[in-house]
């Protein structure tokens, strides 16, 4: 049996006019994604956040893809959807 190290869990908030991207490193599961729910709810919902782009970087799918594992975005909502067939559409997927 093989000992696993888990990636440490960290969000990185950037702010730029009008938009919010989220960068999540390490593993993201079910004891981590409620601290990343949290973080984006806080600048979503702050007074002066007037954003119009949030954006989230899950560096999670390179670290997934370098070991051969595919990464699956489980409950989607449609929004979510259809962006992630647009882009696919688009060769950005």
């Amino acid at each position: 049996m093989t000992n696993l190290h888990p990636t440490e869990f960290a969000v990185t908030v950037y702010r730029t006019a009008g938009t919010l991207t989220v960068r999540v490193a390490g593993e993201l599961g079910h004891d981590t994604s409620d601290g990343l729910s949290d973080v984006v709810a806080r600048h979503l919902t702050a007074d002066e956040a007037g954003l119009s782009d949030v954006r989230l970087d899950l560096t999670v799918r390179r670290r997934a893809g370098a070991v051969g594992a595919t990464l699956h975005l489980e409950h989607r909502p449609d929004v979510l959807e259809r962006m992630l067939r647009l882009t696919t559409a688009r060769g950005d997927g």
